[in-house]
């Protein structure tokens, strides 16, 4: 878009030709709020540096190299504080992951202890042998022999029962008789 300005004539002045000033778009620039400040900051490092200037007339070519001194100086102290920042961080996340890592640990021993403790009370650590075996091998070979007729089974597949049944009320029988004598306290 373009956006004209015109200047009128003095009064009285009727030979006067108009003026039109014309300006494009392109001509203008936008700075950013940042940008603002810096060149606001800049200024005032200029004005201080000009009053400093003003104080110590014999130096009158100091001033400049003194404030790129103090701009080198400037940084070089803002990158060891931020390379200080840096260790410092890298120290505290070094603790933080030093005291994860023994919650952890703790953690995890408390965890297999508690398994530990269900485990030796719920879990009967040794296998109970087989069995029924035999009875269990007799029922087998009778139905590999009967195929067609596996009704013909039909004793040796009682038997069976009969037998797992007895192991059954065993192994309950002998369970109370260890939870009695623990509670008892002579185991």
């Amino acid at each position: 878009s373009l956006q004209s300005t015109k200047v009128q004539p003095a009064m009285g002045n009727a030979n006067s030709n108009e003026r039109t000033t014309t300006l494009s778009r392109d001509t203008y620039f936008f700075i950013t709020e940042d940008v603002q400040d810096r060149l606001r900051l800049a200024e005032k490092r200029q004005v201080n540096l000009s009053s400093e200037g003003e104080d110590s007339a014999p130096s009158a070519g100091r001033p400049q190299s003194h404030s790129l001194a103090d701009s080198v100086a400037d940084s070089i102290r803002q990158t060891q504080q931020l390379d200080q920042l840096q260790r410092d961080y890298e120290s505290r996340l070094a603790k933080l992951e030093e005291r994860s890592q023994a919650r952890f640990q703790s953690a995890a021993g408390q965890f297999s202890a508690a398994v530990n403790r269900v485990e030796s009370k719920f879990i009967d650590r040794e296998a109970p042998p087989p069995c029924c075996q035999a009875e269990k091998e007799a029922v087998r070979q009778c139905y590999a022999a009967n195929v067609r007729y596996p009704l013909r089974c039909s004793q040796m597949v009682a038997a069976f029962e009969q037998c797992v049944t007895e192991q059954r009320r065993a192994f309950v029988i002998r369970q109370r008789k260890s939870e009695t004598a623990k509670e008892a306290g002579y185991m």
